[in-house]
């Protein structure tokens, strides 16, 4: 009756152990797979920004290739209009 007990308790240790080791190999997976789907959507995430960048680098170049061909083109107007400027900025800072 003794023999029979320990090797029904063996035997639901050995269940228990696989179940555990199912449940481990399970949470394992999932972690991975979470990891990789943040990584690559971090990843996507740091290409989208890596391309505004570069948008925004472009935009910028070409508006300042537009400022100086304007101020080529036509300096006496570009300076009449940095004059107002500087005079409406001097009235408002004044009050």
């Amino acid at each position: 009756m003794a023999e029979s007990t320990v090797e029904e308790q063996l035997s639901a240790l050995r269940a228990d152990y696989e179940a555990l080791r199912k449940d481990i190999a399970e949470i394992t997976k999932a972690l991975r797979d979470t990891a990789n789907t943040r990584g690559s959507a971090a990843k996507r995430a740091s290409e989208a920004a890596d391309a505004a960048g570069e948008r925004l680098r472009e935009t910028a170049t070409e508006a300042l290739g537009n400022l100086e061909n304007e101020i080529r083109e036509r300096p006496w107007v570009v300076l009449g209009a940095a004059f107002g400027i500087g005079l409406l900025i001097g009235r408002l800072l004044r009050g």
